[in-house]
């Protein structure tokens, strides 16, 4: 039952309770026995006449001298005689059958005595038992005996504290024998039967216990020395049955008491799980206060524990679920009312009491300065006699023996269970502050980790895909690792993970993907990571060869690209299961195919602001994930505001669910359905459930974002300091030892955290793996990155060698009348290429976008694609610049030819205009019904130069009729004539219909209104440019 710890005191298994129930026999008394019948009563007026009526006749006999009187008056006289006689014997062997009556039936009596006295000795060692005296419980707590702590909370005597000695109704019944009917009186004997009765209704000598929970508060009065010595005891009973775990004791006390309280330092149910702060930084260890400003601090730290107590109460009620009140359970001893009165915890604790897991023990003088709202007192008389008294009508009432506690028999309680933990309960003390993941490993350095080993099929302790993705990621109770695992077999495929800033939340995360990491290979796991708040957590993964997209926006038309690119992905795995006659990727990894097919993990962070902001988003990504469960596409969903947004569909989806420190019991309740992350205190610290509690268990997170330093830097030089805590549960530095060794070397200016270290250990571990190298060539990105702010022609364009001017002559454009003009962002086909308008077919280009969107960069760059690529025999230019002049700059071009015409020139419009009428007959009459492509096949050397008539700002030409007529004769039949228009507008409705009406290639470019997009190109599918220039 008892295991040594050397860093953590000594562990106490709390085994099984055996239970002993108290007699509850019904003893019935018998009747007594059926009373003999007495003597038919002798009538003397019978006999008397006949013997005055024989002497008459023997007077008269004798009188006449008759003889035969003489012989027959003795035979009278006798027979009389004779009835007299029989009477007074009948009347003994009634009186004698009643004394044997009596007799049987008081040896019955004895009977049913010595049996009710065994009851009651049964009975009272039961209670002793249950409720041993000081003597007993201090040999439990110094001989680890079994019985230690095992009270619970489930009991029904859990914090009920024995009093003192003295007597309880007995728990066994006494019945007594009916009388029966009729009007006879009533049998003597049964005065016997009630004196028994009433002599075994109660049982002395046995242990009389408060029901704390029952009353709440309860006010001790009486001399200081005998309450003193009364409320150790109740301590020492509420330690000794009561695990540390369940029950917290807080003392209140004067400066002046502190010796006398001094053995509670030791004692672990005042110590803290974890140290706490409160206002002004005061640091709590034990919950023991002695003076003003210790009290203060610790009254607040109970007044905001209490607070939150009752919100969850509140919040399971109002939910229709039940909880019987939370643990561990306060017993709070003000041993200086008048300082604390006045504190804000008093409220909550005097009004809700047990209800919130909270009751108080209140040490006063006098009766009267007992607080109205306990429920019951104690009047400690003297060393022999306490009162007991409920204050609710009709209320118990004792008087016995009081229990007394000196406080050298207190320390030696104290001292033995000092450092005695609870073992194998989840509570906080079995975990360490701070974990790295590095030990979850075994090893010291990321260059120690076998990433290939770990990578191989070869490992012998690998578990396959097929069957589980795990890796550790904390540790839980009893200093066991807790294996993380992702799978559908496991704990996945979706989770959902919350906590609040400085919670470690961000932490979490990067140590579940580096675990992941380091246990599989990128054919095997990849990852998409979306910040949504772009807080930089993920950016430490950029680099990581599992990672095939990094998101840092949502906003605008990114957040229906994401669910194209998701469908998309969804729908390739569909094809490539189906192409190999299986519906589930486990099937997939058991086959002998060598295309991998990893597993995806979605792992979005902040998704609250996102489903606030987007809340269509989230629904359709529910949708589009769950159909991925059986592709392996994974989804971890995390916030630090989880309330109001953890929605049932996300919750029911979500089989897996961590939840470190939340502000408020609500925002437990929504991750967990359970209030208890809200009371969480140091970083890491968080609830892992799964499912409907399968698994519910308190770990500590393993960091990897702290900043990492190889072993031998940090242990050179390294002071380590000596602290004592204090019996008021302060720390206090009392030495420092080392640091006399050779100094570490530099440091970096920035030491990497360990994350880093970790994924620069893995990128390396690539490196030297040309296989691995070869399959990362290879691999899909279902998610491509956002379209670059910036982009530049000659990088689209590296590709596409051979064409246009090579430094000394002309070579044939490749790509006739194609100019590249951006990069093709195509999400459903999962890829990004550049971006060609195709004039040669389609004639014609209109560019829409608001002012400052990219229109005039945008004809810049088609013009410059052009020029670069064709001839200026084979391509001739036009400018129409109606706008800011961003297009004069082409004016010297040979292709140009100064033909650049500017806001107010409109004797060059009217001549551009006869040039370009002139130029649609020629072309007409030349062609005769063909197309310039098809004549330039035929006769290369001699086809017409193709003409392409640029429009900056098209607005500014709208008046001019004439020339818009030679535009609408260009734009119905000019195409086939090798004559293009490109007009760049701000809106679609500044172009004529008969124009824009011919026009078959479109752009829209950050548009003024969401509707407009629609004007220019149709229906969007809800993707809209960023706003961003281009």
């Amino acid at each position: 039952m008892v295991s040594g710890d050397s860093t953590s005191g000594t562990l106490f298994n709390r085994p099984p309770r055996l239970y002993e129930s108290l007699p509850t026999d019904e003893v019935h008394i018998p009747s007594p026995p059926p009373k003999p019948s007495p003597p038919s009563p002798l009538a003397w007026w019978a006999i008397a006449l006949p013997i005055v009526g024989t002497l008459i006749w023997i007077a008269v006999g004798v009188t006449t001298g008759s003889s035969g009187i003489l012989f027959t008056s003795p035979v009278i006289f006798l027979s009389y005689g004779a009835t007299v006689l029989t009477y007074f014997s009948q009347k003994r062997r009634y009186e004698r059958s009643l004394s044997e009556r009596a007799e049987a039936y008081e040896k019955a009596i004895a009977g049913i005595r010595g049996r009710l006295t065994a009851l009651h000795q049964k009975q009272r060692e039961i209670r002793n038992r249950k409720a041993p005296n000081l003597n007993q419980a201090l040999a439990w707590a110094e001989h680890r005996h079994r019985r230690l702590w095992e009270r619970g909370t489930e009991d029904e005597d859990f914090l009920a504290l024995r009093v003192g000695i003295g007597s309880l109704p007995s728990t066994v019944s006494v019945k007594l024998p009916s009388h029966g009917g009729g009007t006879l009186e009533p049998d003597p004997l049964l005065q016997m039967a009630v004196r028994l009765r009433d002599e075994f209704a109660v049982v002395d000598e046995v242990p009389i216990e408060v029901p704390l929970l029952k009353v709440g508060s309860l006010g001790i009065a009486g001399p200081r020395d005998l309450t003193g010595s009364f409320a150790r005891a109740l301590v020492a009973h509420l330690a000794v049955h009561h695990s540390p775990d369940e029950v917290k004791v807080v003392l209140i006390g004067a400066p002046e008491r502190r010796r006398e309280w001094d053995w509670l330092s030791q004692l672990p149910h005042t110590w803290l799980d974890e140290p706490v702060r409160v206002e002004r930084e005061a640091e709590i260890n034990r919950l023991l206060a002695f003076g003003p400003e210790e009290i203060h601090a610790l009254a607040q730290y109970l007044y905001e524990t209490l607070n939150r107590r009752e919100s969850q109460v509140e919040l399971l009620q109002t939910r229709g679920q039940q909880i019987s009140f939370p643990t561990p359970f306060l017993l709070i001893l003000i041993d200086d009312l008048a300082r604390v009165e006045r504190e804000a915890m008093m409220a909550p604790l005097l009004s809700q009491g047990p209800r919130i897991g909270a009751a108080a023990l209140f040490l006063v003088d006098g009766e009267g300065d007992i607080p109205r709202q306990c429920g019951a007192i104690v009047r400690v008389v003297s060393e022999d006699k306490l009162v007991y008294i409920e204050a609710a009508p009709g209320g118990a009432t004792h008087t016995c023996r009081p229990d007394l506690l000196d406080r050298g028999t207190a320390n030696r309680l104290a001292e033995a269970l000092f450092l005695l933990r609870p073992r194998g309960t989840g509570g906080p003390r079995e975990l360490p502050t701070e974990v790295h993941l590095l030990e979850l490993y075994g090893v010291e350095r990321p260059e120690d980790l076998d990433i290939a080993g770990y990578w191989s099929d070869a490992r012998t302790d690998k578990i396959p895909v097929d069957k589980g993705l795990r890796a550790p990621i904390g540790v839980a109770r009893g200093q066991r690792v807790l294996t993380f695992d992702l799978h559908e077999r496991g704990h996945g495929p979706h989770g959902l993970i919350a906590g609040t800033t400085g919670s470690g939340k961000s932490e979490l995360l990067q140590t579940i993907i580096t675990s992941l990491s380091i246990r599989y290979s990128p054919s095997e796991l990849n990852f998409i990571l979306v910040d949504y708040k772009g807080g930089g957590a993920m950016n430490v993964f950029e680099n990581l060869p599992h990672t095939v997209g990094l998101v840092t926006d949502l906003h605008g038309g990114l957040a229906a690209r994401a669910l194209i690119a998701l469908r998309s992905e969804l729908r390739f795995r569909e094809e490539l299961l189906a192409r190999h006659g299986v519906t589930h990727i486990d099937d997939y990894y058991r086959l002998p195919v060598k295309e991998p097919l990893p597993h995806l993990v979605i792992i979005i962070d902040e998704f609250a602001e996102l489903a606030l902001e987007q809340p269509d988003f989230m629904s359709e990504l529910i949708s589009v994930v769950r159909r991925g469960r059986s592709l392996g596409v994974h989804l971890i969903l995390a916030t630090q505001r989880p309330a109001g947004v953890v929605k049932g569909d996300i919750w029911s989806n979500s089989k897996f669910r961590i939840c470190l420190r939340v502000e408020t019991p609500e925002d437990s309740q929504e991750v967990l359905r359970r209030p208890e992350a809200a009371s969480l205190f140091l970083p890491g610290r968080a609830y892992f459930q799964v499912g409907n509690n399968e698994i519910f268990e308190l770990f500590q997170v393993a960091r990897v974002g702290g900043s990492y330093l190889p072993p031998e830097v940090k242990v050179r030089g390294e002071k380590v300091g000596i602290w004592i805590v204090t019996p008021e549960g302060k720390r206090e530095l009392v030495a420092e030892v080392g640091g006399e060794e050779t100094p570490a070397p530099p440091l970096p200016h920035k030491p990497p955290t360990l994350a880093e270290a970790i994924v620069d250990h893995i990128c390396a571990q690539v490196d030297r793996h040309s296989g691995m190298k070869e399959i990362l060539a290879r691999r899909r990105k279902p998610w491509p990155p956002p379209l670059p702010t910036e982009l530049h022609l000659p990088d689209l364009r590296a590709g596409m060698r051979g064409e246009g001017w090579n430094g000394s002559g002309w070579q044939p454009a490749r790509r006739w009348m194609k100019p590249v003009v951006g990069l093709l962002d195509d999400p459903a086909n999962q890829r990004q290429e550049p971006l060609t308008l195709d004039l040669g077919e389609e004639g014609h280009v209109l560019i829409c976008g608001s002012p400052g969107s990219g229109k005039s960069t945008l004809l810049r760059t088609l013009i410059l694609d052009l020029v670069s690529t064709h001839s200026p025999l084979d391509l001739h230019i036009y400018i129409l610049d109606m706008g800011g002049r961003a297009l004069e700059l082409f004016k010297d071009l040979p292709h140009v030819a100064g033909n650049v015409i500017l806001p107010g020139e409109q004797e060059r419009l009217r001549r551009l205009r006869r040039r370009l009428t002139l130029e649609i007959d020629r072309r007409r009459e030349l062609l005769k019904g063909d197309n310039l492509k098809a004549y330039r096949g035929r006769h290369p050397d001699s086809a017409p130069p193709a003409i392409v008539l640029v429009v900056d700002n098209f607005a500014e030409i709208r008046e001019e009729v004439e020339l818009l007529e030679v535009l609408e004769d260009i734009a119905r039949e000019g195409a086939a004539y090798g004559m293009h228009l490109v007009i760049g507008v701000d809106h679609p409705n500044a172009i004529p219909p008969r124009i824009g009406g011919n026009i078959g290639l479109r752009l829209a470019l950050q548009m003024t209104q969401s509707g407009d997009y629609g004007l220019v190109v149709g229906r969007t599918g809800g993707l809209i440019p960023d706003p961003v220039p281009g």
